[in-house]
């Protein structure tokens, strides 16, 4: 196992009982879903790409890459990587900003979840509202409003080790 960084939260495998970072078993979108629905002629579109962070369509649709985070019981947080859809005075604003000390000063602003989570709930998680929250050293978190969405509940209440492990072994879909 490689060495976790220090102060990484650090849980106890159920089946072997080896400690494995958290950071390890975190589940991720390698794409917003409208990019990944595009063929590749639509993807070499002058006005559209996708790199780690930032992601345009058509230049009409703009996407950041962020994390929810889930607290874990125990300790810790479990983070979902997602994309969100921004307005373009945000999405602007967030590539400004990205690598620039202090970013975490800059104040919180809307978009959309733009992931589908498959086969988790009963309800999509595509075009949740949320709040985005830039950092320092970090992608931006991404907070759910109150939706009733059991996304929204588990971001609010937290979830067990055995619930991040299961959010962990959902299939790659890039």
């Amino acid at each position: 196992m490689k060495a976790a960084m220090s102060g990484e939260t650090m849980l106890p495998c159920s089946c072997c009982g080896e400690l494995v970072a958290l950071s390890d078993m975190e589940y991720s979108f390698t794409f917003p879903d409208a990019y990944h629905a595009l063929d590749n002629a639509a993807r070499c579109a002058p006005d559209t790409f996708c790199d780690a962070n930032f992601c345009a369509i058509g230049g009409g649709q703009l996407f950041v890459r962020g994390v929810i985070p889930l607290p874990v019981e125990g300790g810790g947080d479990y983070c979902i990587g997602a994309w969100v859809e921004l307005v373009e005075h945000d999405w602007r604003l967030a590539r400004m900003m990205w690598d620039e000390p202090g970013n975490d000063r800059v104040p919180e602003f809307a978009g959309t979840l733009a992931n589908h989570i498959p086969r988790v709930y009963e309800f999509s998680t595509l075009g949740l509202e949320l709040r985005v929250q830039l950092h320092d050293d970090t992608r931006p978190t991404f907070r759910l409003l109150d939706s009733g969405h059991p996304l929204e509940d588990e971001q609010r209440q937290g979830i067990t080790p055995h619930r991040a492990a299961f959010f962990t072994g959902l299939p790659d879909l890039d």
